[in-house]
């Protein structure tokens, strides 16, 4: 397996594509059912086979979000009725995004006294 830090340079390609995906997925909400037809049987479908190269995260991300288009459950539209999961609020998501990026462990102070100081704020709040 490469070392991922030798495809930093996918980086912009692939936020790009991510940015595009969730904007075309998001402006959709109010129109697409919640779950999409067939999408459970596609689900049970899906294989874990992975390759033995990859084909990069640019293009690893555009198939996530064909699949995530498909098969995705519209959990964040006005019609879905069934669990509290919260919504897309752009801050959520803006700041969902920022928390991936920081990729900071909140398990103990010592690997993050920023991240434990704000999970100790949100779980006391």
């Amino acid at each position: 397996m490469a070392d991922p830090g030798e495809r930093r340079a996918e980086l912009g390609e692939a936020l790009d594509v991510a940015v595009a995906e969730a904007r075309a997925f998001l402006s959709r909400l109010d129109d697409d059912p919640v779950q999409p037809a067939g999408s459970e049987d596609a689900a049970v479908a899906l294989h874990g086979q992975l390759p033995e190269e990859g084909a990069g995260a640019p293009a690893a991300v555009g198939q996530l979000a064909s699949l995530g288009h498909a098969l995705g459950t519209r959990s964040a539209g006005p019609r879905f009725f069934h669990f509290v999961v919260g919504g897309v609020t752009p801050a959520a998501l803006a700041a969902d995004w920022l928390t991936s990026s920081f990729d900071q462990n909140a398990g103990a102070w010592v690997g993050s006294p920023f991240a434990s100081r704000l999970e100790s704020i949100c779980v006391t709040a």
